[in-house]
C-alpha cells in the first residue's frame, strides 16, 4: 500500500464521518487498494514499453526476404555481421562461434532467431547433418513464432534424408506442408515429398 493511501486512511480513521459510517471506511479502503493496484500496473506498463522501445526494429526496413532489418548502428550487430562475413569466406567454425555468442549476449534481439537459423544452415552447408538437426530443434523450441521456422523444418527434413532416415525426412516434409501452406519453401518441399512418395510406390 502506498504512502498516499496510508495517509488518506489514517485521516479517514480520525474523522467523525468515517467513525460513524463503517461502510464508508470499507469502501474507501477498497478504492485506495484499487488505486494502488492501478499504480503498480502503470509501472509495469511503463517498464514493458521501455523494453519494447529498446528492442523495436526500425519501421519499414526489410531485407530481400521480407524480414525486418535491424539498425546496423547497434554495437550488438557487429558480431552478427562479422559471423556472416566469416561464413561467406568458408570459416564455418568461427562463424558459428560468433553467432552463438551473439545469441548468448542478445537472447531477445530481433535477429536472435536468424542467428540460430544461420548456425543451422552453416552446419548443414558443412555437411554436419547431426548438428543441423539439433539446431533445427533449438530454433523451434526457442523461437516458435520465428519466420525462419519453415526453412528450419525444410533443412531438418533434408538433414534426415542425407543421414538416410527417409521416414523422418518424409514426416518432417509433411509437417512443413501442412503447417506452413504459405511458406516460400513450400514448392520445394512439395516436390521433394512427391518424389519420396513416388519412390515408395515403385517396386
Amino acid at each position: 500500500m502506498g504512502v498516499t493511501t496510508l495517509v488518506a486512511l489514517s485521516g479517514c480513521a480520525t474523522s467523525k464521518s468515517c467513525q460513524e459510517n463503517p461502510a464508508r471506511v470499507s469502501l474507501e479502503k477498497k478504492i485506495f487498494s484499487l488505486e494502488d493496484q492501478i499504480e503498480v500496473q502503470k509501472r509495469k506498463i511503463l517498464s514493458l514499453q521501455e523494453k519494447l522501445t529498446k528492442n523495436k526494429p526500425l519501421p519499414g526496413l526489410e531485407d530481400s526476404m521480407g524480414d525486418t532489418v535491424a539498425d546496423s548502428s547497434f554495437e550488438s550487430m557487429n558480431g552478427y555481421y562479422e559471423a556472416i562475413r566469416l561464413r561467406d569466406e568458408g570459416n564455418f567454425d568461427e562463424a558459428v562461434e560468433k553467432l552463438n555468442r551473439f545469441i548468448l549476449e542478445n537472447p531477445d534481439h530481433v535477429y536472435s532467431d536468424r542467428a540460430q537459423f544461420l548456425i543451422l544452415d552453416t552446419h548443414f552447408k558443412n555437411r554436419e547433418y547431426g548438428l543441423a538437426l539439433v539446431d533445427s530443434f533449438l530454433l523451434e523450441n526457442r523461437y516458435s513464432e520465428s519466420r525462419k521456422l519453415p526453412e528450419a523444418l525444410h533443412k531438418r527434413a533434408l538433414a534426415y534424408l542425407n543421414l538416410g532416415d527417409k521416414e523422418k525426412g518424409t514426416q518432417t516434409l509433411k509437417m512443413l506442408v501442412e503447417s506452413f501452406p504459405n511458406s516460400a519453401v513450400l514448392p520445394t518441399a512439395k516436390e521433394a515429398l512427391a518424389s519420396l512418395q513416388t519412390s515408395e510406390t515403385q517396386p
